[in-house]
């Protein structure tokens, strides 16, 4: 058996089978296509190590277990039509060819392009189409499609290829998350330009970074709002008109404002809580003894770890919804605390960090799950936006609180006592909430609250509204 034959036999043996690939068709597509005609020459050596590889300039070849996850995920069946979004050279293609009906590639690079055509001739995959084109845009000229598998990571999967998907078709990618991520990455960056510059003018440099980066993005990213598409002020006023012959909802058996306003107290009393720790880890390093830099690095852990929880948390809000997802992360983090109040040992603070991370990372996100699982979509926007007004105003008390009671009293235990009552408040507030859930018949029980209008009432609302206008 030649060199690379063995290697391609233990790639599938080694990397993917034993991270959960169990589909056979894909184990046997994957052990059948070389790898090694993919990858620049001076790369075959290394065609089927466990890691990306690069084939052009900032572009790469997708680790070989990840490809197989994504692979296995979109359950590609014989008689499927396939669109492969960024193709490189070709790899993915070539496997996807041996396990659907017909598969376009599209790549945005004319070299790599004009490769994966040659490597398809190649290998006799004339169950294929390579095009040139914009990534994000896909081919809508053969949709619409089966499956679309995304190379590489993405923050969003791009509408315009959602809308060249067949009704119950299958879009895969690896989507990424950001918020404590980002928090996991900036608190070492910190600690080493506050050691050089200080703080000051450390914060100062990131105030300028993110106006120069942020407002651009934020031009870059906007889309038109759920209320223009659903059809503007005239569906909205044919939706109250509706709900109004019907009486007015009830959320959690009370008024809709009354719901939200508990809400809005409950954030206040975990934000304040979780504000605690993130604010004062590093100072309370520093009153323990120990240096900042140890510090940085468990604020870094801690939000790290709050960046996986998040994945758990949305994992678990779809299986038992919103509410009692927010109720476990609230105790979670209420012991958490009380952990910190206990941990002096360098060790001890890394694992409470860690656990910390783990328990609060998934809470406020669950406000903006409940607010859709409770009120009318119609609503979402502002109350979404208010609620989260709460929340920072939370982190705001919180960490200025915190810094309070250790001026008066030169310790942070009573801080940390502090942050234990906000918490159990909040505690309290859930545990009401989730009780009254449950006599109010659940998730199930609610679902017909959710506003959807369809286009032909739409266009209805705005007959009528122009009709009242005249």
């Amino acid at each position: 058996m030649p060199a690379y034959d063995t290697a391609r036999a233990n790639m599938v043996e080694n990397q993917v089978r034993p991270n959960k690939v169990t589909d056979d068709r894909v184990l046997k597509a994957m052990a059948a296509v070389p790898r090694e005609r993919f990858v620049p020459e001076k790369f075959a050596g290394i065609a089927y190590v466990d890691e990306d590889i690069a084939v052009s300039e900032g572009r790469y070849l997708m680790e070989p277990m990840v490809l197989a996850r994504l692979l296995q995920a979109a359950a590609i069946t014989a008689g499927d039509v396939v669109l492969d979004i960024g193709c490189a050279t070709g790899y993915s293609t070539a496997v996807l060819a041996r396990l659907a009906d017909t598969v376009v590639a599209v790549e945005s690079d004319e070299d790599l392009a004009e490769t994966a055509v040659v490597l398809m001739t190649e290998l006799d995959a004339d169950n294929t189409a390579v095009v040139t084109g914009v990534l994000r845009e896909g081919y809508a000229k053969q949709a619409p499609y089966d499956v679309i598998v995304l190379e590489g990571a993405v923050e969003e999967v791009p509408s315009a290829l959602s809308d060249q998907l067949v009704e119950g078709g299958r879009l895969v990618a690896v989507v990424t998350g950001g918020q404590s991520l980002a928090g996991a990455i900036w608190p070492p960056v910190f600690g080493y330009f506050i050691e050089i510059y200080g703080w000051r003018d450390t914060m100062l440099g990131y105030a300028v970074f993110s106006f120069v980066t942020l407002l651009p993005l934020a031009l870059v990213m906007r889309r038109p709002s759920p209320r223009m598409l659903r059809g503007g002020a005239a569906a909205d006023k044919l939706a109250r008109a509706k709900g109004a012959k019907g009486g007015e909802d009830l959320v959690l058996g009370m008024r809709a404002n009354t719901a939200f306003a508990l809400l809005c107290i409950a954030i206040v009393g975990c934000c304040v809580a979780m504000s605690m720790p993130m604010v004062h880890i590093v100072a309370y390093c520093s009153d323990l003894g120990f240096s900042t830099a140890r510090g940085t690095e468990m604020l870094s852990l801690l939000l790290f770890s709050a960046f996986l929880s998040r994945l758990a948390y949305g994992w678990l809000a779809d299986h038992i919804g919103g509410l009692p997802t927010l109720l476990l992360g609230s105790a979670l983090q209420l012991l958490g605390l009380a952990c910190f109040m206990y941990a002096e040992t360098l060790e001890g603070l890394y694992i409470v960090s860690v656990f910390y991370g783990l328990g609060y990372g998934g809470i406020v996100p669950m406000y903006a799950i409940i607010i859709r699982e409770l009120f009318h979509d119609s609503q979402a926007g502002w109350r979404i936006g208010v609620i989260l007004f709460f929340g920072t105003l939370g982190m705001a008390i919180g960490g200025y609180v915190g810094g309070f009671i250790y001026d008066l009293t030169a310790a942070y235990s009573l801080a940390f006592l502090t942050g234990i009552g906000f918490n159990l408040i909040n505690l309290v507030l859930v545990a009401f909430m989730v009780l009254r859930d449950n006599r109010d018949g659940g998730r199930d029980g609610r679902r017909g609250q959710l506003v959807s209008t369809s286009s032909t009432e739409a266009t209805e609302g705005a007959e009528a509204a122009e009709g009242a206008a005249a």
